[in-house]
């Protein structure tokens, strides 16, 4: 079956936060809603958002969606491939909107660093900063959890599972770098 073409009379997409001219008001960019070329070209370009954090939650999203795919498709090979792909979906809608929220996270931090200091007393400074930079760590490490019980997953899916998609499963244990 094909996909009809694409309607070029559609309107443009919704303004971009971290695009020049987007409305400021808005938390950030929504890199779920937005086709993956322009995920893909934000990250290469000369802006630090999104940055690393956001790219692994993405690519830990992406290997959970592979571990799901393979879970249910290995329902004659494994009793327990309803449950894995249960786990599966859960840990990619978790894993999926921490791309923002890294990059969220990292605003706050210039914004806590670029407010004058002028009149300001430096130890509250201080605490708000800390407290940005703290939260900032908080996504990755939340990513970096997620991210091992996506791997684990997609090892006993590539030990149990069907063999035919051990390949899937295996690039979404190696997608984590497990």
């Amino acid at each position: 079956m094909s996909r009809p073409a694409a309607d070029s009379r559609k309107s443009p997409p919704a303004a971009d936060p971290a695009m020049p001219g987007a409305d400021p008001g808005d938390s950030g960019p929504d890199y779920l809603r937005r086709p993956l070329g322009d995920f893909l070209d934000r990250v290469a370009a000369e802006d630090p958002a999104p940055g690393g954090g956001a790219v692994a939650a993405v690519a830990i999203a992406l290997a959970a969606g592979l571990a799901g795919m393979a879970a249910r498709l290995s329902r004659r090979h494994t009793a327990d491939a309803p449950r894995m792909a249960t786990d599966a979906d859960a840990l990619r809608r978790r894993a999926a909107p921490l791309a923002r929220a890294d990059a969220e996270a990292y605003g706050q931090v210039l914004a806590s660093s670029a407010r004058p200091r002028q009149g300001e007393d430096p130890a509250a400074r201080r605490r708000r900063l800390n407290a940005a930079l703290s939260h900032a760590a908080d996504v990755p490490l939340a990513v970096a959890e997620i991210g091992s019980s996506v791997a684990g997953l997609a090892a006993r899916l590539a030990e149990r599972g069907n063999p035919s998609l051990r390949g899937d499963a295996v690039t979404a244990a190696l997608q984590i770098g497990r």
